[in-house]
């Protein structure tokens, strides 16, 4: 299994400024074989009215063929526990699926469930069926 693990101050530096929440975004690639970053993740905080947004660019490394991609965000509060309205990890639901065509790149992008998510996590793993 491959993991990334991105620091808040260090991604929000890359993508303008640091922020002062807490934050320890995560991409578990799983076994999706030639998947990688196309670019760095944006984030965009949650405020008072409105949840987190993320968006994470990725990248089909292959020439020859397509990949279809399994993909979840999972949403924590300050606490590292699953948000409310969130999926726990050890649940196996919540898949959305997406192909990027050989060569391509493409976008996934997630909304927590509610303003007390200030973290994520994006599970990426290869459509099997």
């Amino acid at each position: 299994m491959k993991r990334m693990i991105l620091t808040g101050c260090l991604l929000a530096a890359v993508v303008g400024g640091c922020t002062t929440y807490p934050m320890a975004e995560n991409i578990t690639y799983g076994d999706a074989w030639r998947t990688s970053l196309a670019g760095a993740p944006r984030v965009t905080p949650a405020n008072e009215t409105t949840p987190m947004r993320v968006e994470v660019p990725l990248e089909n490394e292959t020439l020859l063929w397509a990949l279809d991609l399994n993909y979840r965000f999972l949403w924590f509060d300050r606490n590292g526990e699953p948000a409310k309205g969130s999926l726990h990890p050890a649940n196996n639901s919540g898949w959305s699926t997406i192909r990027i065509e050989a060569g391509d790149a493409a976008v996934v992008s997630g909304v927590a469930p509610n303003t007390d998510a200030v973290n994520w996590e994006l599970e990426l793993k290869l459509n099997d069926g």
